[in-house]
């Protein structure tokens, strides 16, 4: 409505102005709860609301430190133990230092060749060695059966299937630092080329998870049936992210052991996942704790 249209319905009648502005006051009052009520519905997350963790998203709180200042300076404080490095007593190489001369100041430098070594004085060095990634050659014998005049060869060891391969040591370095340092595969690959001057693929370092993965089945066993058997049992579930989507985060604690498990929202329940939420009738009975405030 313009001004021109305002002014001529005023003189015609004022009735009908007083009303206009009223129902625009209401409606305006009622636009104003209706933003409110969408912008506190915008900021909830799972801090301020009963909202679980994993409907934060990508923009979630930047977690905030709960450790207290204590005014003390950074490194070891008074009466702590420390970390020096220490000698050994096996060292791997000896290198010996001659002493051809004395340094005494007394006897203008003579000649020590010919008199007998006393003692050592020792300092040891800690360092990695030259050739950091050590090559070794299997050779299978091929020979000829005297009898069928077949050509035979003898069998590789088990775990050499391929013409060149990482060891089991090496992989097992490399599960390390991409499972408990965080080390993605990319950042992974460039480490391992520019130390060891090898190529490194990401299966590779997914088959070597794999196998740290079965090898630990045992122990995930014991821990599920450990935690199933407790007296008190603490779960939760957060959000976490793998290749960029959302996964579930479970964990079941107690004082003593700690479980974690990632699982896709769209996959079925694992039978881990079962044995420790969802146990068994007759398989014993625990209090639950989930999400304590």
């Amino acid at each position: 409505m313009t001004r021109r249209q305002l002014l001529k319905m005023a003189r015609q009648s004022l009735d009908s102005i007083i009303d206009l502005v009223l129902r625009l006051l209401a409606e305006g009052r009622q636009l104003r709860r209706e933003i409110k009520t969408l912008s506190d519905r915008l900021a909830q997350n799972s801090r301020n609301s009963g909202k679980a963790p994993s409907s934060d998203g990508p923009g979630k709180p930047i977690p905030k430190s709960l450790r207290a200042k204590t005014g003390r300076k950074p490194g070891g404080q008074p009466g702590h133990a420390g970390q020096t490095l220490q000698p050994v007593a096996q060292p791997d190489r000896v290198i010996d230092h001659s002493l051809e001369s004395c340094p005494c100041g007394r006897c203008q430098g003579r000649s020590l060749r010919g008199e007998p070594v006393i003692d050592y004085a020792r300092r040891q060095v800690f360092d990695l060695p030259v050739k950091l990634l050590e090559v070794t050659e299997h050779r299978a014998e091929i020979k000829i059966c005297p009898v069928s005049g077949c050509r035979v060869q003898a069998d590789f060891p088990e775990e050499v299937r391929a013409p060149a391969q990482y060891g089991a040591r090496f992989k097992t370095i490399l599960t390390y630092l991409n499972i408990e340092h965080f080390v993605p595969f990319h950042r992974l690959g460039r480490l391992v080329e520019d130390i060891f001057g090898q190529p490194l693929s990401e299966a590779t370092v997914v088959a070597s998870n794999e196998r740290v993965y079965d090898h630990l089945e045992p122990f995930q066993k014991e821990l599920a049936e450990q935690l199933v058997g407790a007296a008190l049992l603490h779960v939760d579930e957060s959000g976490v992210r793998v290749a960029a989507k959302l996964h579930w985060l479970h964990v079941a604690s107690t004082p003593e052991l700690t479980f974690y498990g990632i699982l896709s929202p769209s996959a079925a329940p694992r039978p881990w996942i079962i044995s420790i939420f969802c146990p068994a009738a007759g398989a014993g009975s625990y209090m639950i704790i989930s999400n304590p405030i």
